[in-house]
């Protein structure tokens, strides 16, 4: 036999070894699911999903769980599914560790361990059949024509069915109706699952309670069924409205119904349908709100002076006499920096709006020597140190500041810090090599360390730098500088390349005299750390003028501003303090006014609309603006009339959508005359004004109106190909007049 020959039998053996393994490790489990409530009957409307560990099946289950109590998207994961036949019989290959859920989407799922079982039933308490194989009518011919649409954060779908006459018996029938939505991302399907609506018959439901044991929590929907509109012969139709996130309207997913009646033994009518989620009217698309932001008035929110605590750092260089706590009178350096801090402090002293708090002073000896020696010899230098402070103030102010002292020794590791600075790597290394071989033990380290070669020269020179003393002093000023003094110091920083930091107060003159709209962001954000840093209650005015500042880049960052917003309080709330004789004003208008103008930027509709409310009627364009967006921009909603000052006052654009969203046709199109006609979205909304009400445009228009609704839906595509996406998931846009529009587009004649 050939060489190749064995490598292919090699293969073959590997692979049937393979298939083998597979085979061994999952197992065919089979079993029937019946309905307990309705003597066991089958049940073949069930998705079985296997797991391969009884973990992975419990982490599905809850979320399944949640996912039904939340309305949100349940993901099974990658796993094996079947539906049970007609008869309820199912069968599923599952690994003998794994586990089975059982799922109707009806009632809760059922979980059930394999545990080495072949065969496992399961039972669910229903008295519902959802057997796919029922009588099935044309839900097309029975669904009124329903436009779903957006309102705010959610979007609408309405349904009218109409139940076909020869439909009989109701009264002792039940009629149920179960929505869901399916989104399925290559192979991975997400599901939620909606409440049903239920109509049971009058006989029906007082037979169900009695089936039941006369305990309604054995049938899941007999609590569920409407009770004030009984299932009977004069109950011609069914309506109902499903309501999803606006979010799962962008992408292609799909709200799938079903409804079935059922008598005591069967199911005798069903149907089915499904609708596309993208597809839907979004009449508040293109309406227009102010974007120009809202300023606060300075003169409300300025900040006056008061007493701040200001520290001052700074580090001097003192050359002391060898081994005692005295300077070294030759030592022109060191008189040089005692002057200073003299200068320094004096004119604390003499500054009638001054006054100094605390003076910290810390000092470090070089590790030469003994360390309990050099302890005490720096205790003893700082002693001296404190000495010149006291004897520069006068005792009445040495008696009332805190002062402090803190005397250590360097570490040897300094040392071996320094040579490492200077390129004396291998020196370093040696030092560091000695203190890891005596750690904790400073003496030892020296006498070590002292002993090397090069210690004289190389080591003795570089002590003095760890000699130093540091001093930080607090001192209380109160003091307001005049707008011109201001000005100078920030002129001055500004030449310098500086950033400090000022006081409140000073930051509010700068808002008035700077004019450089990047200068005064920087100021604005800078002054909001001061001021979150040192007030109880942040200041808003440099807030909202960076929220301000951002509208106007049509930028919409609500971090800016939400937590300057209390609504516990209601709009322009004033806190008085008697005591201090101060005012400070809660939620001021204009800030949730630039904050309502950013929700809606952002499309976070809910939000702006609760804001808005708590706006007066000064700003009654965006709080309108906010209210349609958020979904009430009918004629009879609750704030009435208030709505069309976006078409009054505000924009001829907003005239055309907010009669066209409440059917004023008419109106609606005598407003698109008052449009630029060359402009895209005035051609579009003439596209949707012309398509409204219908769904066919070519045997709903003439020949001359559906060319000419047709050569302005291809001019929107050809203006700005995004138009192609919105008429294609724009639910009053005729469908046949899109295809025919895209199809020009793709194919331009020559």
């Amino acid at each position: 036999m050939s060489t190749y020959s064995k490598s292919i039998l090699s293969v073959f053996f590997l692979l049937a070894l393979s298939v083998l393994s597979s085979a061994q490790d999952r197992k065919m489990v089979s079993g029937y699911i019946t309905n307990k409530s309705d003597n066991d009957k089958p049940i073949s409307d069930v998705i079985i999903y296997a797991y391969n560990t009884v973990a992975e099946a419990q982490d599905a289950y809850d979320a399944l769980i949640a996912a039904r109590r939340d309305n949100s998207f349940f993901s099974p994961g990658i796993v094996t599914e079947t539906y049970p036949d007609i008869g309820g019989y199912y069968e599923i290959l599952v690994p003998a560790t794994g586990a089975l859920m059982f799922y109707t989407g009806i009632a809760d799922p059922v979980m059930e361990k394999v545990n080495h079982r072949l065969e496992i039933n399961v039972s669910f308490s229903l008295n519902i059949l959802l057997e796919s194989s029922k009588v099935t009518a044309g839900s097309l011919e029975n669904m009124q024509r329903m436009v779903p649409v957006q309102r705010g954060p959610n979007t609408v779908f309405p349904v009218k069915y109409n139940i076909p006459a020869q439909e009989l018996g109701k009264t002792y029938a039940r009629l149920v109706q179960q929505s869901y939505l399916v989104n399925e991302v290559g192979t991975e399907k997400k599901v939620i699952t909606f409440t049903p609506t239920v109509y049971d018959g009058e006989e029906y439901h007082l037979t169900q309670l009695r089936r039941m044991n006369y305990t309604g929590e054995n049938d899941p929907l007999y609590l569920q069924a409407e009770s004030n509109i009984p299932l009977s012969d004069e109950l011609t139709s069914v309506e109902w409205t499903d309501t999803i996130p606006a979010a799962y309207s962008e992408g292609r997913n799909y709200l799938k119904w079903k409804l079935w009646v059922e008598n005591y033994k069967r199911v005798v009518y069903a149907d089915s349908g499904q609708f596309r989620t993208d597809r839907i009217s979004r009449p508040m698309e293109f309406l227009e709100f102010p974007v120009e932001g809202y300023d606060l008035d300075l003169g409300r929110f300025r900040k006056t002076p008061r007493r701040e605590r200001r520290d001052v750092a700074d580090k001097i260089s003192l050359n002391f006499l060898v081994g005692q706590a005295k300077i070294d009178p030759a030592d022109t350096m060191s008189r040089n920096n005692l002057a200073k801090l003299e200068q320094r402090l004096t004119a604390i002293v003499k500054d009638e709006d001054a006054t100094l708090k605390e003076f910290h002073i810390t000092g470090i000896a070089s590790p030469d020597g003994r360390y309990e020696k050099n302890l005490d010899l720096a205790k003893r230098r700082l002693n001296y140190a404190l000495d010149v402070v006291r004897s520069i103030l006068p005792k009445s102010v040495s008696d009332r500041v805190y002062m402090t002292r803190d005397a250590s020794v360097a570490s040897w590791d300094a040392v071996a810090d320094l040579l490492q600075k200077d390129s004396l790597l291998h020196e370093a290394g040696e030092i560091r090599e000695i203190i890891a071989k005596n750690p904790h033990q400073h003496d030892r380290q020296g006498y070590f360390i002292r002993r090397l070669p090069y210690y004289k020269d190389m080591i003795v020179p570089r002590l003095p730098a760890l000699r130093t003393i540091k001093y930080t002093y607090m001192t209380e000023i109160y003091r307001e500088l005049s707008r011109d003094e201001i000005y100078a110091l920030y002129i001055r920083d500004r030449s310098k390349n500086l950033e400090p930091e000022y006081a409140l107060y000073e930051y509010w003159h700068l808002f008035n005299m700077v004019s450089d709209d990047a200068e005064l962001e920087r100021l604005c954000r800078q002054a909001c750390k001061v001021s979150e840093r040192t007030e109880t209650k942040p200041w808003a005015l440099p807030a909202n003028m960076l929220a301000t500042y951002a509208i106007r880049r049509g930028e919409a960052d609500t971090t800016l501003i939400a937590s300057y917003i209390d609504t516990r309080f209601p709009c322009n709330y004033t806190i008085r303090d008697m005591n201090r004789r101060t005012e400070e004003i809660v939620n001021p208008a204009e800030l949730i006014a630039n904050m309502v103008t950013m929700c809606l930027m952002k499309k976070e509709y809910a939000r702006a609309y609760e804001l808005a409310s708590m706006l007066p009627d000064s700003f009654d364009v965006l709080k309108a603006a906010a209210w349609c967006l958020a979904g009430n921009f009918d004629d009879n909603s609750e704030k009435g009339r208030a709505y069309y000052v976006l078409m009054r006052d505000f924009s001829p654009r907003n005239k055309v959508i907010m009669n066209l969203a409440n059917g004023n046709i008419g109106l609606a199109k005598a407003a698109l005359r008052e449009l630029p006609q060359d402009d895209p979205v005035t051609k579009y909304l003439s596209v949707r004004v012309m398509c409204h009400g219908i769904s066919n445009a070519s045997s709903s228009m003439d020949m001359e109106t559906y060319d000419k609704t047709l050569a302005d839906l291809l001019y929107c595509f050809k203006a700005d190909p995004k138009f192609i996406d919105i008429a294609e998931r724009e639910f009053t846009i005729c469908e046949d007049l899109y295809k025919d529009a895209k199809m020009q587009f793709d194919n331009p004649i020559e």
